[in-house]
């Protein structure tokens, strides 16, 4: 998972973007993915929709 999210990020891919019901990739990984994702996801700009 981390080298998808540095893949992502490497070629522009928005970390902040909101997908309605669902919210920022963040805000998902909050819930349901481990904290490594969480901090790779920071890293490279990621933000909650709060």
């Amino acid at each position: 998972m981390l080298v998808v999210i540095d893949l992502l990020a490497e070629f522009g891919a928005d970390m902040s973007a909101v997908h309605r019901g669902v919210g920022t990739p963040l805000d998902y990984a909050l819930n349901v993915a481990p904290k490594e994702t969480v901090a790779s996801l920071r890293r490279h700009g990621g933000r909650t929709s709060q």
